[in-house]
C-alpha cells in the first residue's frame, strides 16, 4: 500500500490478528515518514515507551475522546 499511494497518516493498533502493531510500526518506519498515531487498549508505560522508541508520533489509549482524537490527528497533519 505504501508503494502505490501517498499516505498522510497511519492510525495503528498494537493488538492486531496477524502481526503485533509494534512490528508493523517498525516496518512502516523503514519505508515511510508518514505520521503514525498508535490507538490501542494497551495503556501501560512500557508499551507507550516502546512505541515512541520505534518512532510513533503519538499514542492514544482506549477509551478515548473522539474530540481529542480529532485534535491529535489535526496536529499531526
Amino acid at each position: 500500500l505504501f508503494n502505490n499511494k501517498d499516505i498522510d497518516l497511519v492510525i495503528l493498533d498494537i493488538m492486531l490478528p496477524k502481526m503485533n502493531g509494534l512490528n508493523v510500526l517498525k516496518k512502516v518506519r523503514q519505508i515511510s515518514g508518514a505520521p503514525i498515531l498508535m490507538l490501542t487498549a494497551m495503556d501501560d508505560m512500557d508499551t507507550q515507551i516502546m512505541s515512541f522508541d520505534n518512532l510513533a508520533d503519538d499514542y492514544v489509549a482506549k477509551p478515548f475522546s473522539i474530540v481529542l482524537l480529532g485534535k491529535r490527528i489535526t496536529a499531526l497533519l
